[in-house]
């Protein structure tokens, strides 16, 4: 079997929606969320600008979209793959591998939630099974997740799931004109133990 057919077999069988509690699913992206995932954006945008770079190119229904659009054709291309985050049947945020590098065997998760969903472990259950499926069915060796280093909510999610900090990048990540120093967090596969 050639690596191409591996990797759409295993992408394959990453299932479109896991449910994690009663209340909380994660579900890949589709059209049919735009409408949601984009009012949840433009409700937080002043929340969210803090320490996201990509407000400013999400302005307009279609961009949520295009974005949709994006995140399905990552997953075709084997170089993605991202889940909405739902509470009580709303969307509350996402969660991805932004880049998967199979080669290597390592994968970088990115994540967001609303404002009003914020401190309920929502994010860190997520994340938490991101990282099963990283580990169990794509067989990654590493998953880091970069934060802003002053992004204290952001970085207790790597801490609470064991993750080590491994370094400190100056000036990573432009955020509309001011450039912030990002933390990265690294787990290798030998160290989960959830």
């Amino acid at each position: 079997m050639n690596m191409q057919t591996s990797l759409s077999k295993t992408l394959s069988a990453v299932p479109k929606s896991v449910k994690l509690t009663p209340d909380l699913v994660i579900k890949q992206l589709d059209e049919s969320h735009t409408k949601e995932l984009f009012s949840l954006t433009d409700r937080n945008r002043s929340y969210l600008k803090k320490w996201l770079p990509w407000l400013n190119s999400c302005t307009r229904e279609s961009d949520t979209l295009h974005f949709i659009i994006s995140t399905k054709d990552a997953l075709s291309q084997h170089t993605g793959l991202t889940f909405g985050i739902f509470y009580k049947c709303s969307i509350a945020g996402s969660i991805s591998f932004n880049q998967i590098n199979w080669s290597d065997g390592r994968a970088d998760i990115g994540y967001w939630i609303g404002e009003a969903f914020q401190g309920s472990g929502l994010v860190t259950l997520a994340c938490s099974k991101l990282i099963d499926i990283g580990f169990k069915q794509f067989d990654l060796k590493k998953i880091s997740i970069s934060c802003a280093l002053e992004n204290t909510r952001s970085k207790n999610i790597p801490m609470r799931l064991g993750f080590k900090k491994t370094e400190i990048v100056p000036k990573k990540e432009n955020l509309y004109g001011s450039y912030v120093d990002c933390i990265v967090y690294t787990m290798h596969k030998d160290e989960w133990t959830c």
